[in-house]
């Protein structure tokens, strides 16, 4: 991925906007060529249309401002369970959820050992088989709570690389 030179500088596809503006900040567009970046993102992506998604909206901003934006900037939604005789909020029933966008691209190494329990002979390969296999049986993956309401489905794609 380039480094952006700047602060308030943002990395945009060569063709993309003109103006940036992301929360309160202002970013500075600078037309750059991410082919590569976008060739590899939008593999893990796995959508027919994934190249002209992300010619329309990736941006790469710096270290700081990325930490900013994820920090203060994903949804975090409070909600209230009411006593239905009182019309006041149940003892210790306020809770908050927090959520990605839709869109948001999660990455995972994944890394083997053989097995160290005596009497046990597994390979790196074998133990590292058997959890893909397992974790990713099916092309969606529920993380966290709500599945019921379509809340942390993700979609799986493996890459496999050496090294």
């Amino acid at each position: 991925v380039p480094v952006v030179p700047e602060p308030n500088g943002a990395l945009v596809p060569e063709g993309a906007v003109k103006t940036l503006f992301l929360e309160e900040f202002r970013f500075t567009p600078q037309p750059t060529d991410l082919s590569a970046v976008m060739a590899a993102v939008a593999r893990l992506m796995g959508r027919e249309d994934a190249l002209a998604a992300l010619q329309r909206q990736l941006v790469v901003v710096d270290d700081d401002r990325f930490s900013h934006l994820a920090r203060f900037a994903t949804p975090v939604n409070p909600h209230v369970c009411l006593d239905h005789a009182t019309k006041t909020v149940k003892p210790g029933a306020l809770w908050y959820e927090e959520s990605l966008p839709p869109d948001t691209l999660l990455y995972v190494g994944l890394y083997a050992q053989a097995t160290r329990v005596r009497g046990e002979s597994k390979t790196a390969a074998e133990i590292l088989n058997h959890v893909v296999v397992d974790l990713f049986q099916r092309p969606y993956l529920q993380l966290g709570g709500n599945e019921t309401v379509g809340m942390g489905w993700c979609k799986v794609t493996m890459c496999r690389g050496e090294g």
